[in-house]
């Protein structure tokens, strides 16, 4: 893992909402606007690991896509080394998209079923004009392959002529290939077998030590991201709860981060802990603190004010009024 110190930013997200227009029964007239992701700020740094993690539908995967220009957000910035990429022209949106690759959660939906794995390699290529010539390519090509563990002779074959392990190094080897400086895995293992996540998850470290490459790794296993992360988020209805560095995993957390870590699994220890209650509804969220409905040391000010994410240690940020 890499230290805090002495590194730049290289990614700042300030203020990020994005809403999507959705009707709350079929037959209701007025499409109602739908927070996604509300007023999201996060500084990433050259060559760290951030990971990311919260329940199903708190905006992680939404917040990737904005990040990678896949969707466009309502309001706030995206700045890629000072210069915010939301506003930038045609051509200079096709050379974001070689320094920033996406590596998605299933590999064969993200892989043309049609193509070969040598076409699909090969498209990135000819797209941003690199590697001129066939030879030079096929060359590019092998040593891809080589570099996420697949023989040259994988080139040949389709999609569903591979393993779920297979793959994903494919779609890896693809991100790779243009040489990015930045990548967003979003739950890059949870549609693979357990026995294959551990190896995809050493290949990416592998690579990052390698390259030097900075990742928004998006997962639902707050275990995994704090064995791996240099530091960690934790989102919760759209907005960040806790950011800490690994070092503060074992100190004190916002009451959600608990209810996450209780409900990991573990053998020999005590059983699991469901997180209480259900999230709130999107559409009509409470006052105060969005968390307030299910949290077990609710206070009055909790319905009263949103807490904003205030530095308990250094580097460890928490949102909640208990701290």
């Amino acid at each position: 893992m890499i230290k805090e110190l002495h590194l730049k930013n290289i990614l700042e997200v300030k203020n990020l909402t994005k809403f999507y227009l959705v009707k709350r029964h079929p037959f209701e007239l007025k499409k109602r606007p739908l927070p996604a992701v509300v007023n999201f700020s996060l500084t990433l740094r050259q060559g760290e690991l951030f990971g990311l993690v919260g329940e199903s539908g708190c905006g992680k995967s939404t917040l990737g896509k904005l990040i990678l220009l896949l969707e466009t957000p309502d309001q706030g910035e995206i700045k890629w080394k000072g210069q915010d990429i939301t506003k930038l022209s045609s051509r200079e949106l096709k050379a974001w998209r070689r320094r920033c690759q996406p590596i998605f959660q299933d590999p064969l939906a993200s892989l043309n079923p049609r193509q070969t794995v040598e076409q699909i390699l090969e498209e990135p290529l000819v797209v941003h004009n690199l590697f001129r010539g066939k030879r030079l390519r096929q060359r590019k090509i092998t040593r891809i392959l080589q570099e996420v563990g697949l023989p040259a002779h994988f080139k040949k074959r389709y999609p569903h002529e591979l393993s779920g392990g297979q793959r994903q190094r494919v779609t890896i080897a693809r991100a790779l290939i243009l040489e990015p400086e930045f990548i967003v895995a979003d739950e890059p293992t949870s549609a693979l077998d357990v026995s294959v996540q551990a190896q995809i998850v050493n290949l990416l470290l592998d690579i990052q030590k390698s390259r030097n490459i900075t990742y928004l790794f998006i997962s639902h296993d707050l275990s995994l991201v704090a064995h791996i992360a240099d530091r960690i988020g934790v989102m919760y209805m759209g907005q960040l709860v806790e950011i800490m560095a690994r070092r503060h995993f074992q100190t004190n957390h916002h009451p959600y981060t608990e209810c996450l870590l209780k409900a990991i699994p573990s053998f020999g220890k005590k059983p699991l802990s469901p997180v209480l209650g259900e999230p709130p509804n999107p559409l009509k969220l409470p006052p105060g603190c969005p968390y307030q409905t299910r949290c077990p040391y609710k206070k009055r000010v909790c319905s009263q004010e949103k807490p904003a994410l205030k530095q308990i240690t250094g580097g460890h940020l928490i949102a909640c009024h208990l701290f």
